[in-house]
């Protein structure tokens, strides 16, 4: 590695060299407000004598070795591709303004910028110094050539060699002044040696804030940046455009991120997709010893993914639920998707009728959870494993149904599938406008069983009992009025969908129902049959509307016998299995690579504490005043005195050891989460 500062226009001269962008570098996207203050700055520097330079950043390229150095030199850009082309864009336009007066010092500045844009004596494919990426150069060509007939004018490229011809004509300095300020730029180049260094850890040092590149970006550059040009094509083009194509650029990151979790049953940060598919990409848990073969794979599962986030499968009714799953927003299962509609597109005992029932499965699961209040956040961790889950069952794929069923059935704690019992609780007696899932409940209740279905994207939500009570309707619901606006309100009993909501508005019950008599939707016919609306009517009418939902949303009827005995009972646990460890006791756990024998649950609490002290210390004492650890009567992890039974861990940190074994796991398992090595092996044995 070499790496030198230079003036930019020294960089770019010199006979027969060329620059050009891989294909794995996004297209130009310098904006209006950058274009301009880099030309403010070029004037500052040719107003002012006294300033000698500017800096305008760093240039990293690779020589290519696959070009014979003695007929072109070409310069392969790694980092800075969008200065060079603003640059050569700003070049071209104080070229082109030269044109107007045709004088001797213009035609002699002509000359000189000529230089930097173009080598003379090249054959044609050579002639051009820049060669952009794929969907730029063809614009950039045509600008270079004048030919502005055919060319695309909403590209960023197009539009700011425009705007720079515009602050020319508009400043104050004459091309010459302009050249003279262009000339003090100053870069720092780094020159690699494609067989000596690493241009991808060179490239994440330049790029560590994460603010110039989205994951997807680096993810696309690690794949392709270390092979010889000809190869980076012929990847880019048989793979990872087609990703891009299916999947648009702004839907990468979450597929490589879902894709991971269900390779590797984790859960990849964010803000760390890149780090961890680099991570999986050297591991053992990377079946594909070639870069093609996992961008093969890679591809298969795009082309799925784009079909589920897209609702774009060839079958309709499939597409039905795909489109369920688009609108309750719930893309944690899409780890699980991958997985799944993988193995239906493999296995033969996996056929559309059982895939159906599957998805209308997951829907029922996740829309009963949301009702009833469930915690959203353990659908991550359900959805991670649960293909794992199935796949621990001996045949899994003779009933996948049913075993799919048995795994979501034994689920506890806040995994759980709510019971019919639970459901009709929440469903009759929560405040379902404040429900942010309430549309998609009301659609689906006027859809049901409904030949001509309703798209209710133009109407909205109605409380038949108004929001605001006038005199009349205080008249109606009688002397306690008040108590039953404010319980039956929000009631879903009391809403329904309309499109003359301002009509409505808070008229009487008996204006309103003239006005339901003419709606053509289901949920609206029941007004027909009224004379008056009060609590009874909005009770019996929830009734009615559970009635539906459990049918919509079913509880599975499946006597949950002959399950695989691993699945009820296994020796090994991981931090995602969600169990109860009542009059269980732990024999030892596996924690950061190493095992540790342990007796009890208490003792099992103060080991793995100890650990988590020794890792850093700090962080393990701000639980002493964090809420989470404040049980019900007593602080769980103190600095004080104020435990029932307590174990000193270190100094001026104790432990609560009065607890059951469940809410000693939840606080082990909350402790390691919040020191965020869930993606770390972490496993207990039990008896």
């Amino acid at each position: 590695m070499k790496a030198e500062e230079k003036m930019l226009l020294d960089f770019l001269e010199g006979k027969d060299k060329k620059f050009i962008m891989p294909v794995f570098q996004r297209n130009y996207d310098w904006k209006e407000v950058h274009c301009i203050q880099l030309f403010k700055d070029i004037e500052t520097l040719a107003k002012n004598p006294n300033r000698k330079s500017h800096f305008l950043g760093t240039i990293v390229y690779i020589a290519n070795s696959e070009v014979d150095m003695m007929n072109m030199r070409e310069y392969v850009l790694i980092d800075g591709q969008q200065r060079i082309t603003t640059i050569m864009l700003l070049l071209k336009a104080v070229y082109d303004y030269t044109n107007i007066n045709n004088e001797k010092k213009e035609l002699e500045l002509k000359d000189r910028i000529q230089d930097y844009l173009i080598n003379k004596y090249a054959e044609d494919k050579n002639r051009l110094r820049l060669k952009p990426t794929k969907n730029d150069n063809t614009i950039f060509k045509a600008i270079m050539n004048n030919d502005f007939s055919a060319i695309d004018k909403n590209m960023n490229i197009y539009k700011n060699y425009i705007l720079f011809k515009e602050l020319i004509k508009n400043s104050s300095l004459t091309p010459w002044n302009i050249f003279e300020g262009i000339r003090k730029i100053v870069i720092v180049y780094i020159s690699l040696m494609r067989s000596e260094d690493d241009p991808q850890l060179i490239f994440e040092s330049l790029n560590s804030t994460g603010l110039s590149l989205s994951q997807a970006d680096l993810i696309r550059n690690f794949i392709l940046m270390d092979k010889e040009p000809t190869e980076q094509e012929e990847l880019f083009e048989k793979y990872w455009n087609k990703i891009e194509t299916l999947l648009n650029n702004e839907n990468i990151s979450d597929f490589v991120r879902d894709y991971l979790t269900f390779k590797t049953r984790k859960i990849p940060n964010k803000n760390e997709v890149y780090f961890d598919f680099k991570k999986y990409v050297f591991s053992s848990e990377n079946e594909f010893n070639q870069i093609e073969a996992l961008l093969t794979d890679l591809l298969y599962y795009a082309e799925i993914y784009s079909c589920i986030i897209n609702c774009t499968h060839e079958d309709k009714k499939i597409n039905f639920y795909l489109k369920k799953f688009r609108k309750l927003k719930v893309s944690v299962c899409y780890p699980f998707l991958l997985e799944l509609f993988s193995d239906y597109n493999k296995l033969e005992n996996l056929d559309k009728i059982e895939l159906l029932k599957i998805l209308d499965l997951l829907i029922s699961y996740i829309f009963r959870r949301m009702i009833c209040e469930y915690p959203t956040n353990a659908l991550n961790k359900i959805f991670m494993i649960l293909g794992k889950e199935i796949k621990q069952i001996k045949n899994f794929d003779n009933n996948y149904f049913e075993n799919i069923t048995k795994i979501l059935l034994l689920k506890k704690s806040s995994s759980a599938f709510p019971s019919e019992l639970e459901f009709k609780n929440s469903f009759l007696n929560r405040e379902m406008y404040k429900f942010k899932g309430v549309k998609f409940l009301l659609e689906e209740l006027e859809n049901f069983d409904n030949n001509e279905k309703v798209s209710i994207e133009e109407l909205s939500i109605e409380h038949i009992m108004p929001q605001k009570l006038n005199t009349q309707w205080k008249v109606l619901l009688g002397d306690n009025f008040s108590a039953i606006h404010e319980k039956y309100l929000h009631n879903i009993g009391n809403l329904s969908l309309t499109g003359d909501n301002q009509n409505l508005s808070n008229k009487i019950f008996k204006e309103k129902k003239k006005i339901f008599e003419e709606s053509r939707l289901k949920l609206n016919k029941i007004f027909e049959f009224k004379e008056i609306w009060n609590e009874k009517e909005i009770e019996q009418r929830a009734l009615h509307l559970y009635n539906l939902a459990s049918k919509i949303w079913k509880y599975p009827e499946l006597k949950i016998k002959g399950i695989e005995k691993s699945i009820v009972e296994k020796e090994i646990y991981n931090f995602y299995d969600d169990i109860i460890v009542t009059n269980t006791k732990p024999i030892s756990f596996n924690f950061l690579g190493e095992d540790y024998h342990v007796k009890t649950w208490k003792e099992f609490f103060k080991k793995i504490s100890e650990i988590l002290i020794d890792l850093d210390y700090q962080k393990f004492k701000s639980f002493t005043t964090d809420p989470d650890f404040q049980g019900r009567n007593y602080r769980v992890i103190s600095t004080k005195n104020n435990v029932r039974k307590p174990i000193k861990v270190a100094e001026e940190i104790i432990l609560e050891s009065n607890m059951n074994a469940n809410a000693t796991l939840n606080y082990i398992k909350m402790m390691v989460e919040k020191f965020d090595l869930l993606d770390k092996d972490f496993t207990f044995r039990l008896k």
